[in-house]
Protein backbone atom coordinates (compact mmCIF):
# COMPACT_ATOMS: atom_id res chain seq x y z
CA UNK A 1 0.00 0.00 0.00
CA UNK A 2 2.83 2.39 0.80
CA UNK A 3 4.18 2.28 -2.76
CA UNK A 4 0.78 3.29 -4.14
CA UNK A 5 0.79 6.37 -1.92
CA UNK A 6 4.27 7.35 -3.06
CA UNK A 7 3.79 7.00 -6.81
CA UNK A 8 0.69 7.64 -8.92
CA UNK A 9 -0.04 4.69 -11.17
CA UNK A 10 1.71 2.13 -8.94
CA UNK A 11 -1.57 0.46 -7.92
CA UNK A 12 -2.63 0.13 -11.56
CA UNK A 13 0.74 -1.37 -12.49
CA UNK A 14 0.49 -3.83 -9.60
CA UNK A 15 -3.07 -4.77 -10.62
CA UNK A 16 -1.97 -5.32 -14.22
CA UNK A 17 0.90 -7.54 -13.08
CA UNK A 18 -1.48 -9.55 -10.89
CA UNK A 19 -4.00 -9.96 -13.72
CA UNK A 20 -1.28 -10.98 -16.15
CA UNK A 21 0.10 -13.52 -13.67
CA UNK A 22 -3.38 -14.90 -12.92
CA UNK A 23 -4.82 -14.94 -16.44
CA UNK A 24 -1.82 -14.97 -18.79
CA UNK A 25 -1.26 -18.74 -18.77
CA UNK A 26 -4.99 -19.44 -19.29
CA UNK A 27 -5.11 -17.06 -22.23
CA UNK A 28 -1.94 -18.51 -23.71
CA UNK A 29 -3.40 -22.02 -23.52
CA UNK A 30 -6.37 -20.78 -25.56
CA UNK A 31 -4.15 -18.97 -28.05
CA UNK A 32 -5.29 -15.56 -26.86
CA UNK A 33 -3.36 -12.44 -25.89
CA UNK A 34 -3.84 -11.31 -22.30
CA UNK A 35 -4.14 -7.54 -22.06
CA UNK A 36 -4.61 -6.59 -18.41
CA UNK A 37 -6.59 -3.41 -17.86
CA UNK A 38 -6.49 -1.56 -14.57
CA UNK A 39 -7.61 1.88 -13.47
CA UNK A 40 -7.03 3.51 -10.11
CA UNK A 41 -9.63 5.23 -7.97
CA UNK A 42 -8.42 8.68 -9.04
CA UNK A 43 -8.36 7.80 -12.72
CA UNK A 44 -4.81 6.65 -13.43
CA UNK A 45 -4.89 3.96 -16.10
CA UNK A 46 -2.26 1.23 -16.18
CA UNK A 47 0.56 1.11 -18.72
CA UNK A 48 -0.98 -1.74 -20.72
CA UNK A 49 -4.29 0.11 -20.92
CA UNK A 50 -2.57 3.25 -22.27
CA UNK A 51 -0.68 1.17 -24.84
CA UNK A 52 -3.86 -0.60 -25.97
CA UNK A 53 -5.83 2.66 -26.16
CA UNK A 54 -3.07 4.16 -28.30
CA UNK A 55 -3.20 1.21 -30.72
CA UNK A 56 -7.00 1.38 -30.88
CA UNK A 57 -6.83 5.14 -31.46
CA UNK A 58 -4.51 4.59 -34.43
CA UNK A 59 -7.06 2.29 -36.07
CA UNK A 60 -9.96 4.59 -35.17
CA UNK A 61 -8.17 7.64 -36.57
CA UNK A 62 -7.61 5.88 -39.89
CA UNK A 63 -11.23 4.66 -40.01
CA UNK A 64 -12.63 8.12 -39.18
CA UNK A 65 -10.01 10.09 -41.15
CA UNK A 66 -9.31 12.12 -38.04
CA UNK A 67 -6.19 12.97 -36.02
CA UNK A 68 -4.99 10.30 -33.62
CA UNK A 69 -5.23 12.81 -30.76
CA UNK A 70 -8.98 13.17 -31.39
CA UNK A 71 -9.38 9.38 -31.41
CA UNK A 72 -7.48 9.07 -28.13
CA UNK A 73 -9.66 11.74 -26.55
CA UNK A 74 -12.81 9.98 -27.78
CA UNK A 75 -11.71 6.62 -26.34
CA UNK A 76 -10.85 8.04 -22.92
CA UNK A 77 -13.97 10.19 -22.89
CA UNK A 78 -16.27 7.25 -23.63
CA UNK A 79 -14.54 5.04 -21.06
CA UNK A 80 -14.74 7.73 -18.40
CA UNK A 81 -18.45 8.25 -19.02
CA UNK A 82 -19.07 4.50 -18.82
CA UNK A 83 -17.17 4.28 -15.54
CA UNK A 84 -18.97 7.28 -14.06
CA UNK A 85 -22.36 5.82 -15.01
CA UNK A 86 -21.43 2.48 -13.48
CA UNK A 87 -20.24 4.09 -10.25
CA UNK A 88 -23.36 6.27 -10.06
CA UNK A 89 -25.55 3.21 -10.56
CA UNK A 90 -23.75 1.38 -7.77
CA UNK A 91 -24.16 4.38 -5.45
CA UNK A 92 -27.85 4.75 -6.29
CA UNK A 93 -28.45 1.03 -5.79
CA UNK A 94 -26.70 1.14 -2.43
CA UNK A 95 -28.71 4.20 -1.37
CA UNK A 96 -31.94 2.55 -2.51
CA UNK A 97 -31.15 -0.56 -0.48
CA UNK A 98 -30.34 1.60 2.52
CA UNK A 99 -33.64 3.48 2.14
CA UNK A 100 -35.58 0.20 1.91
CA UNK A 101 -33.84 -1.15 5.00
CA UNK A 102 -34.65 2.02 6.93
CA UNK A 103 -38.31 1.83 5.87
CA UNK A 104 -38.54 -1.80 6.94
CA UNK A 105 -37.20 -0.93 10.40
CA UNK A 106 -39.93 1.64 11.03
Amino acid sequence: MLITIQKAGAAALAAEAHKLHSNGPKCQDLGWSCIPFAVETYGNWGKEAHHTFSRLASYLAIHQSSPKSAAVAEIYGRLNIALIRSIAGAILARDLLTAIRLCLRE
